[in-house]
Order: C-alpha cells, then sequence, then structure tokens
C-alpha cells in the first residue's frame, strides 16, 4: 500500500482509497475507474432498455392500447431522468 496526495486537499491518502477522507474528494484514481466503470455498464443498461421499452411502446400505439403506450412513455421519461440524476451524483 502506497500513499499519494489528494488533488482537492493535498493530504496524504491510500492509493487504494476510493474517496478522500479528510475532503471527500471522489476523483483519486480508484475513485474515477469506479465511476467509468458504472457510467458505462449504466449506459449500456440504459440504451437496452430504452430500445425495449421504444418497442413495447411502438406495439402498444400501433395496435390502439394508446393508454398502454403513453405508460410506457412515462417510464422511459422517468428512466432517463433517474439516470441522468444519477450521473449527477458521481
Amino acid at each position: 500500500m502506497s500513499l499519494t496526495k489528494c488533488s482537492e486537499c493535498a493530504k496524504e491518502i491510500s492509493d487504494k482509497a476510493e474517496i478522500c477522507p479528510h475532503c471527500g474528494n471522489t476523483s483519486t484514481p480508484k475513485g474515477k475507474l469506479r465511476k467509468g466503470i458504472i457510467g458505462t455498464l449504466g449506459t449500456i443498461k440504459l440504451v437496452l432498455f430504452s430500445l425495449i421499452e421504444l418497442t413495447m411502446m411502438g406495439l402498444f400505439f400501433a395496435f390502439g392500447h394508446s393508454t398502454w403506450g403513453w405508460i410506457f412513455v412515462a417510464i422511459l421519461v422517468l428512466t432517463w431522468w433517474l439516470w441522468i440524476k444519477s450521473l449527477k451524483k458521481m
């Protein structure tokens, strides 16, 4: 285990730390890797889910069940909103 300096407060922290215990900075090397993996996997899941949602929405609209179609629109919008909100927290 080696020590490195936090890019925010310049205090020494472990190179295995995901966040700085002094200031809470998450731009440590381990924290950046974690964000990147979660962001990438989250994006892939969101795109796949969106494709399924759009397919279901299209089928319901095509067969005259517009109420269900609008429910799928609402689910899709809510999913994207939650995803964007989670990215802001990272």
